[in-house]
């Protein structure tokens, strides 16, 4: 479980959750 809030996905996935447990 990589957590990241510093990618751009992370801004553009509308479900900020979802991109937590990627």
């Amino acid at each position: 479980m990589k957590m990241r809030l510093s990618i751009p996905q992370f801004k553009r996935r509308p479900n900020p959750l979802p991109v937590k447990f990627f």
